[in-house]
């Protein structure tokens, strides 16, 4: 198995793979869409949100969706990340998926860590 995490910024159209992702995912749901996402970054602006989020490619295909916002919280000098669980395509099988998950999460930690986050909360 070829893993890959890709930020969403170097995907061409972004917001209709995520969307496709999450719409069809059994743990996809209303903070994992494309609009709770541009609504956080939009609410987020005071706390100097950055999106972080990526996709999980599975040999060149997408197969998950990693949400990832880092803010600025008055938490001392706290960086923060708030993350739904990553949602991934239904077909998969449950070992595969828990593969998947280790995978997203490892990469979610480094990029969080490599950002300056002090907590991650899921």
């Amino acid at each position: 198995m070829n893993l890959e995490a890709i930020s969403i910024k170097d995907v061409q159209e972004a917001p209709k793979l995520w969307q496709e992702i999450v719409d069809a995912s059994r743990e996809g749901w209303i903070w994992h869409t494309w609009l709770t996402r541009k609504f956080r970054l939009c609410a987020g602006k005071n706390h100097a949100a950055r999106d972080l989020s990526f996709f999980i490619y599975e040999n060149g295909k997408a197969v998950g969706a990693v949400p990832l916002i880092v803010k600025e919280k008055n938490i001392g000098d706290v960086k923060e990340c708030e993350v739904p669980w990553p949602c991934f395509y239904p077909d998969l099988e449950p070992e595969r998926t828990a593969e998947l998950e280790a995978f997203a999460f490892t990469e979610l930690e480094r990029r969080a860590r490599h950002a300056g986050a002090g907590r991650l909360t899921v």
